[in-house]
């Protein structure tokens, strides 16, 4: 699970970077319960696909992931200072292939999970983050694990809410991975980005 949040949060990021295109922060309850409702959703599809391989469950649980995550121009904040050195093919090469490559990443690792495997994902309250967002907190428990504190932050786009950014343990995944691509970048330039995340998503599409 934790997979499948890292790579769904690369392309839901963008919207960290520009939070004044957004209307003011959305009501306490309806923030909470759009992170309640989505995360049962998410569980329930799973695990149906997991007992079942219908593909339809599984495109049913790729649509509610491309709803409810802001994936439109996530690849420009995870790029960081690296967008602007990004020729116009670059950058829209990687906007096809780093949304397609997370959402392939989050479904097929989700799909993996039996409903039992997740025994408690619980809303324990939110508070404003920053002008625009609020941040949900969840407590998630995997099998007979701990539970860990998984942070949501969410904003409204386009009239709807959407998950800009989580934290999981107090700890940024947009930050995180962001880091993680200007690695990548630093040793192989962004072709090498473009080639090693192409060579993976044609991989895993190979194996389905």
């Amino acid at each position: 699970m934790r997979l499948a949040l890292w790579f769904l949060v690369l392309v839901s990021a963008a919207g960290l970077a520009s939070p004044t295109a957004f209307a003011a922060p959305m009501g306490q309850a309806e923030v909470e319960n759009f992170v309640k409702t989505v995360g049962e959703r998410v569980i329930s599809l799973a695990g149906a696909y997991h007992q079942r391989h219908d593909a339809r469950h599984r495109a049913a649980l790729e649509a509610l992931l491309r709803k409810s995550f802001d994936l439109d121009g996530g690849t420009r904040f995870v790029l960081g200072r690296h967008w602007s050195e990004a020729t116009a093919a670059q950058r829209r090469e990687l906007m096809s292939l780093l949304p397609n490559y997370a959402l392939e990443v989050a479904t097929r690792t989700l799909s993996s999970f039996k409903v039992n495997e997740v025994r408690n994902f619980i809303v324990v309250g939110s508070r404003p983050a920053g002008d625009t967002d609020r941040l949900v907190e969840t407590s998630v428990q995997l099998g007979d694990g701990q539970p860990f504190v998984v942070g949501w932050r969410v904003r409204e786009v386009d009239g709807e809410p959407k998950v800009v950014d989580a934290f999981v343990q107090g700890v940024s995944m947009a930050v995180t991975i962001r880091d993680a691509v200007d690695s990548v970048i630093a040793r192989q330039g962004i072709d090498g980005l473009i080639a090693e995340v192409q060579a993976k998503l044609t991989q895993l599409q190979a194996s389905k």
